[in-house]
């Protein structure tokens, strides 16, 4: 008698129930003919390795018949639609860009009327006009990473939900899916533009998520029905019609945003550092040698003088101001590269990254960060009781220390102060999301030079190697796991205090 396997017990069961409800089930023989061709055909040689081709994301044929049936005026040449997408970010951003098309935003121009018409690609109204089809063992490979998710459904040849399933007698078998889904993150992101919900089964246990926000309160566990971490709040479902929608959670949150009528907690040292509960906020510090002393002293002058006349909070056009005239001067400073640099060196890098990773999903929340030369760059919001000055200390004062005692050095390592601002709105967090993801392009520094983190929120306890990019112009950050120090240590943890 055979073994019961991960397909036979929980894959070969998912896509029976899907079929059941009306989802037609494709063969992976048919999806691959569907998307161009075998999972890895040889495109070129890359050096002495075989670089296979990538297959479509998508099944191009009928999602280009049912945007030709839904937009009759719509006239752009056939495969137009598909290489927009993608050209799409393979981050956040991207995903959230597509996140509009799926809900009927997108636009095309109609030359008859000469004006701009919704682009409907899912008839919300009719959903018997939409075609439902579901295929396993989804292969993709960038040139770089190949990935095979489990079960992929998708509506009018557009993937939305990936399932990742794993055999009940492995331990912690969803744990394991989830760390599968991360893996994708690392590897394959571009899967994850258009798809926007992911799960982890092992047929006893189902937990389920959105694809580019795997904060651990927003991993659901399906059979709960209140209370608790795991689901979400009663009276507030979730389900394709919405395909991100996360309600009251995460971005959408407005308890997340800077609120100018609440009460305000401020602190001070040299500068005022403002926190508003568990308000999303920009922080940026750097080394203590990074920026020439007799340019920042003519620099905070200016600064002191125009603070007189424009005193906090400011409205938006003010803040705008004062980041043309003052924050950009620093940011061109420090990204001139100025003093010792000893955040170039990738294992002093580390230091910071692992460090701001260790309290994510406890202390903080991260939304993203990168390690620059000479500074670093951290969006985050506080949790609980936890406060803003508290956390960057805590940041601050172990990084010191290690990258000291690495470098056989004393003394003060970071400039004393730091700068923060409260994030307004869901458009300024995703221009701060850009921004950071930016920084080490205007930079023009190299691979290895800074460490940009693609995802960094905290999941469920999972202790996965970080998502992080040395380099280059790869996705942005976005949310992704809680990292724990154990991964980089190999069992030996240093506390945090």
């Amino acid at each position: 008698m055979s073994k019961p396997n991960e397909h036979k017990t929980v894959q070969a069961r998912i896509l029976a129930y899907a079929e059941a409800v009306g989802w037609r089930v494709v063969s992976r023989e048919e999806a691959e003919e569907r998307r161009g061709g075998i999972p890895a055909p040889l495109r070129k040689k890359d050096g002495d390795r075989n670089v296979p081709a990538p297959l479509s994301l998508f099944f191009d044929d009928l999602l280009d018949a049912k945007v030709w049936e839904f937009n009759p005026r719509y006239a752009e040449a056939e495969g137009a639609l598909l290489g927009r997408f993608r050209h799409l970010h393979t981050d956040i951003c991207g995903n959230r860009e597509f996140v509009e098309h799926l809900r009927n935003r997108g636009k095309f121009f109609d030359h008859e009327e000469k004006r701009e018409r919704d682009l409907i690609l899912i008839d919300y109204d009719d959903p018997a006009r939409n075609v439902y089809e579901v295929t396993e063992e989804w292969a993709f490979h960038n040139g770089h990473y190949g990935t095979r998710e489990d079960v992929v459904f998708l509506i009018n040849g557009i993937p939305v939900l990936v399932i990742e399933c794993k055999n009940a007698n492995k331990d912690e078998a969803i744990a394991l899916g989830v760390d599968q889904i991360r893996r994708y993150h690392r590897e394959t992101p571009e899967l994850f533009v258009s798809q926007q919900l992911f799960t982890a089964s092992d047929a006893i246990g189902f937990s389920y998520g959105v694809t580019w926000n795997t904060v651990r309160r927003n991993i659901f566990d399906w059979k709960l029905t209140e209370g608790g971490h795991s689901c979400p709040p009663v009276g507030e479902g979730r389900g394709l019609e919405s395909p991100h929608s996360v309600g009251k959670w995460g971005l959408e949150n407005p308890h997340s945003f800077f609120n100018p009528d609440a009460e305000i907690d401020v602190t001070r040292n040299r500068l005022p550092h403002w926190q508003q509960g568990e308000a999303w906020v920009f922080v940026t510090w750097r080394l203590g040698d990074s920026l020439p002393k007799a340019k920042l002293d003519q620099w905070k002058a200016e600064r002191d003088a125009w603070m007189k006349h424009h005193p906090e909070p400011w409205e938006e056009e003010t803040e705008a101001e004062y980041h043309d005239r003052f924050s950009r001067q620093i940011d061109e400073w420090l990204d001139q590269g100025s003093g010792s640099c000893v955040l170039k060196d990738p294992a002093n890098a580390k230091i910071v990254a692992d460090a701001l990773r260790h309290f994510d999903g406890d202390r903080y929340e991260l939304a993203s960060f990168v390690v620059m030369p000479n500074h670093v760059h951290v969006l985050f919001r506080p949790l609980g009781e936890h406060g803003l000055a508290e956390i960057v200390k805590s940041w601050k004062g172990f990084t010191a220390r290690e990258i000291n005692r690495r470098i056989g050095k004393t003394g003060a390592l970071w400039q004393d102060e730091y700068w923060d601002r409260l994030i307004r709105s869901e458009t300024h967090f995703l221009r701060v999301v850009k921004y950071i993801h930016e920084n080490p392009v205007k930079a023009k520094l190299r691979d290895g030079q800074f460490l940009l983190e693609r995802n960094c929120a905290p999941m469920s306890g999972l202790s996965s190697p970080p998502s992080n990019s040395r380099g280059g112009q790869g996705c942005p950050p976005a949310f992704a796991e809680r990292f724990v120090l154990r991964e980089c240590g190999r069992g030996r943890r240093r506390r945090l205090r």
